[in-house]
């Protein structure tokens, strides 16, 4: 199935059909030429009414951490972003509060990553972004601040950063070394591949 059939079949995707608390919105960003890859969780609530992904706080946390503007980042000429599960999950509640986003939902990456990233041939960098891709994606259930320390056990092409959520802010003040010994390393692989696009 080409590129563009299938986007349009993911798009209209409705088999988690009420098990979601909205209609199905699945969001993703993909393009032919694309060089970069985020495998992130799921879009949040803002996202699903905004059909944007990462237009929000943990957007712009993440673009910083990327190094990169708006239109960069949302040129499917440089970033593909493909969540583990393309519609909002859900919260959880628990004691009467919000407590975060529910696990993405399974059923996206089992039906569309297997035919959907074999076609993605450009990709130099992939983004694992958040404990559902790098848990999935490594194959192995690990601890996200082993696999974000330790880039260099990871293929050559796989880069492992914790979700930017506003939730990771106790993580990131516990892992200063994040921001600044990991991150430099990312933007400049960063840089040099959208240098070469331009």
């Amino acid at each position: 199935m080409e590129l563009d059939k299938l986007l349009i079949n993911i798009r209209q995707c409705e088999i988690c059909k009420g098990k979601l608390p909205y209609p199905p919105n699945p969001l993703l960003q993909v393009g032919y030429k694309a060089k970069i890859l985020i495998l992130g969780q799921a879009p949040g609530e803002k996202a699903h009414f905004k059909n944007t992904l990462f237009d929000d706080m943990s957007g712009e946390r993440l673009r910083s951490w990327l190094g990169v503007n708006n239109d960069d980042f949302y040129n499917k000429n440089i970033f593909n972003i493909i969540p583990i599960g393309f519609c909002y999950p859900g919260v959880v509640i628990s004691d009467g509060k919000r407590k975060g986003d529910k696990p993405p939902r399974p059923e996206c990456r089992a039906t569309w990553h297997p035919v959907l990233l074999p076609k993605l041939n450009n990709i130099e960098l992939v983004i694992l972004l958040g404990k559902y891709a790098i848990d999935y994606y490594l194959g192995k259930k690990t601890a996200v601040t082993t696999e974000v320390f330790n880039q260099e056990n990871h293929n050559k092409n796989i880069f492992v950063i914790p979700h930017p959520s506003p939730r990771n802010n106790i993580w990131l003040s516990k892992n200063p070394a994040f921001e600044s010994t990991i991150l430099p390393i990312l933007k400049q692989k960063i840089a040099t591949i959208i240098d070469h696009h331009q």
